[in-house]
């Protein structure tokens, strides 16, 4: 990446008052390039904002340890699931053999598997994305496992349409406080959010709805838009 990326990255985070950087690793040929990456992306968002790290499962155990270790000394957050989803025992070994704090993402879908990631000491934060828990309820039951753990939960979306993040920003807002940094700010990636009123980050936070249920309404012309593309697709396939 070069400094225009960069300076467009500082651009769409710090100075919009975001103060929790993710950056997917995992990506580089090599070690020393995903460093540098890092090291990159610290400088452009200077030494506030907290900065985190997902592997999405991209690494090993010796590789995951090596990088993790090395890019220490930039001032990490945590890392989301820095080896595969089913190897809990590497993942506990990785968190023995780090400082920075190991959150399980793609090991947590529901309950079942938040209880094992916990039992096998696997991290120390759990990433909770409604949609892939089960709904509101599913993903309450895992804010109450990881609280009895005395573990941290982090709630995000699968870049979700703007019904999406206001379910992810109501189960948000139960969290025990202080709140973390959560991971609800994706509705600027997708070309419409379905909404009336898109979810707005303001100063690097999302103010809750007080409209009834979870406080948006469907906007029936992007409705009308997208659903006759996936009708055609559908009759294309037929």
């Amino acid at each position: 990446m070069g400094r225009l990326p960069f300076f467009l990255f500082r651009a769409l985070t710090v100075e919009a008052g975001i103060g929790c950087v993710k950056l997917k690793v995992g990506v580089a040929a090599t070690s020393a390039a995903e460093i540098e990456r890092i090291a990159a992306v610290r400088a452009a968002i200077g030494p506030g904002p907290r900065l985190r790290l997902d592997a999405n499962a991209a690494w090993d155990v010796a590789t995951a340890t090596a990088i993790i270790g090395a890019a220490e000394r930039y001032g990490l957050d945590l890392v989301e699931q820095p080896v595969a989803a089913g190897d809990l025992a590497g993942m506990a070994a990785v968190r023995a053999a780090v400082r920075t704090p190991i959150a399980a993402d793609e090991a947590v879908g529901g309950p079942a598997q938040a209880r094992r990631v916990i039992s096998a000491g696997a991290a120390d934060v759990l990433v909770l994305k409604p949609m892939m828990a089960g709904g509101l309820r599913r993903g309450r039951a895992i804010i109450a496992l990881a609280q009895a753990a005395g573990m941290q939960t982090i709630v995000t979306t699968t870049i979700d349409s703007g019904v999406g993040v206001a379910a992810a920003l109501h189960l948000a807002a139960t969290l025990p406080a202080p709140p973390p940094a959560c991971g609800l700010a994706t509705g600027t990636l997708l070309a419409g959010d379905l909404l009336v009123q898109p979810v707005i980050i303001r100063n690097g936070a999302i103010r809750l709805p007080v409209q009834p249920g979870l406080g948006v309404r469907l906007d029936e012309r992007q409705l009308a838009r997208y659903a006759g593309e996936w009708r055609q697709i559908a009759a294309e396939r037929t």
